[in-house]
């Protein structure tokens, strides 16, 4: 990609994000959608919001639980927004299938009762440091976890939550393209709350990292 051309993508990120972020303190709606990657105190990926500690996953939940929001799943926020409900919700998700965060954060989640999601990339299910098919085969028998879609390979293809998640590498061909497939919703990486604004847009939901 061209200095040019990611000049004018980080433009139309900064640009939406400002506009869903506007009004967000007088919407009706109010929600989050948390995204996580790996949570382990071992240092592992490169990119900063990549990771977690343990401990900031911890703290991360607690300050949304002391801020009266609740956590549900994607079926439940979906409905809210649906009904314009102004109970405060957030939805936690992870991406990929990092095993330390199967080893990690799962057991936090279960014990606390909060409703997660794994964004699945498959083609990574059974290498080093992912889940294999039991482990997630495991996840998908427990009544408070929801497996969606995140690629094959995990390729800046323009393709469900997206890789990489900028428009950059989303096009609206794509997301047309999720809908005729039969997905309820999509979510991107632009960092904004979910708000009357934002959630029109249900197949390119924001979703924010948060430590």
């Amino acid at each position: 990609m061209s200095r040019l051309l990611a000049l004018y993508y980080e433009f139309r990120y900064r640009l939406r994000k400002w506009y869903w972020s506007r009004n967000a303190h007088d919407s009706r709606i109010n929600g989050v959608v948390l995204m996580y990657h790996h949570i382990s105190d071992v240092r592992i990926d490169e990119l900063d919001t990549c990771q977690h500690t343990l401990e900031q996953f911890k703290k991360s939940l607690e300050c949304y639980i002391n801020q009266s929001y609740i956590f549900v799943n994607i079926d439940t926020a979906l409905k809210m927004i649906r009904e314009k409900s102004e109970q405060k919700f957030a939805v936690v998700t992870f991406d990929d299938v990092p095993l330390d965060a199967y080893e990690k954060a799962v057991p936090v989640l279960l014990s606390m009762q909060i409703p997660f999601t794994f964004f699945i990339t498959t083609g990574y299910i059974g290498t080093k440091g992912f889940m294999t098919k039991a482990q997630l085969k495991k996840l998908d028998n427990q009544e408070l976890c929801t497996i969606g879609a995140h690629t094959k390979s995990h390729p800046m293809l323009r393709k469900v939550a997206y890789p990489f998640g900028r428009q950059s590498s989303i096009s609206h061909k794509v997301m047309k393209q999720a809908e005729k497939a039969g997905y309820k919703c999509a979510f991107g990486t632009i960092d904004a709350t979910i708000n009357d604004l934002s959630s029109k847009s249900l197949y390119y939901l924001p979703r924010i990292v948060r430590k």
